[in-house]
């Protein structure tokens, strides 16, 4: 994916690469992938079949040429490829995503700067009208960067750039975007709404998450929607998750909405759904008085850390039944 200056619908040497673009396969499988540094993305060990590209459109920026690559197959819509037929050991190769530059209301824009405070910080509730809007955010210590939008129309949608308009995270409608920053950047924040929303924008100070954990709730493992409760929604979320793309290696950066690495292995896989059900199984076995939120997140860390072995054998034993 790249900013295609000319709209020639070729990658030219002084064109910049867009990084941290979600990019969809799906067909007989389904994953998510996202853009190199340089723009460029990728798919191993997909089995035979036809396939299904699609980006996620940086919303900057306006929509540009998308070019098929070789070998030539399917057709080519608005930010995808479609029917593409993969045989076995071939290889597709060159099939690009361009965008034609900034939108035109985003050129010499004044921006809004939000300062902030320092420690936990909250960098405020912003209030967007319906339409686009650009704020420009100053960093004020490394840390987690997270923005959470409410609104009674459609969800809005939130992405978060780099001071030269370079993606850092997209988030889904709706969804919370969350990315590692640094002290002393300058971060582009676009909202496109359907209607007047907020956005929730808070900094969780202290070094970045190392890629270990981006994926996995810190404060309570096991929860992963974040909504502080550990219930069934949480392995539906995983089980589902698995169902879509299958067991893989997760990104260095976590731009989804859920932490879906239960063991913190950096690996999405059934036995973070089982970690989960069995977590369940000895939250039920507590007394109803004991059930206390203290009591139960003191339980999970003790039921994985003494558990951990006998989770993998019953995973073992789940995948090897009929």
């Amino acid at each position: 994916m790249y900013v295609d200056v000319n709209n020639n619908g070729l990658c030219d040497p002084q064109e910049m690469g867009l990084p941290n673009v979600p990019i969809t396969i799906s067909g007989p499988v389904t994953r998510v992938t996202y853009t190199r540094d340089d723009g460029s993305y990728g798919f191993e060990d997909l089995p035979a079949g036809d396939y299904t590209i699609v980006e996620t459109q940086p919303l900057l920026f306006q929509d540009g040429r998308d070019t098929p690559g070789t070998p030539h197959t399917g057709s080519c819509d608005d930010d995808r490829f479609e029917n593409l037929a993969l045989m076995p050991d071939m290889a597709l190769m060159d099939y690009n995503f361009g965008e034609f530059g900034l939108k035109s209301q985003f050129i010499s824009k004044q921006l809004l700067l939000a300062s902030t405070p320092p420690s936990r910080v909250f960098l405020g509730q912003l209030q967007v009208a319906t339409g686009d809007s650009l704020l420009l955010l100053a960093v004020p210590a490394d840390g987690t960067l997270r923005a959470a939008t409410t609104s009674e129309g459609e969800p809005p949608a939130v992405q978060l750039y780099d001071e030269h308009w370079r993606p850092l995270a997209l988030a889904a409608p709706g969804g919370t975007l969350r990315t590692p920053v640094t002290a002393g950047q300058h971060l582009l924040m676009y909202v496109h709404a359907g209607s007047a929303a907020t956005v929730d924008v808070t900094l969780d100070a202290g070094p970045p998450p190392s890629p270990a954990y981006v994926h996995t709730n810190r404060a309570r493992i096991h929860d992963v929607n974040d909504d502080g409760v550990v219930s069934p929604r949480d392995v539906l979320l995983v089980i589902n998750t698995l169902n879509a793309t299958g067991s893989r290696q997760l990104p260095k950066i976590n731009l989804g909405t859920y932490y879906l690495d239960v063991n913190a292995d950096t690996y999405l896989s059934p036995r973070d759904a089982l970690l989960i059900i069995n977590t369940l199984n000895q939250i039920a076995d507590l007394g109803e008085g004991e059930q206390t939120a203290a009591v139960r997140d003191r339980a999970l860390w003790e039921f994985l850390a003494e558990t951990e072995e006998a989770a993998a054998d019953a995973l073992d034993a789940l995948l090897d039944s009929p």
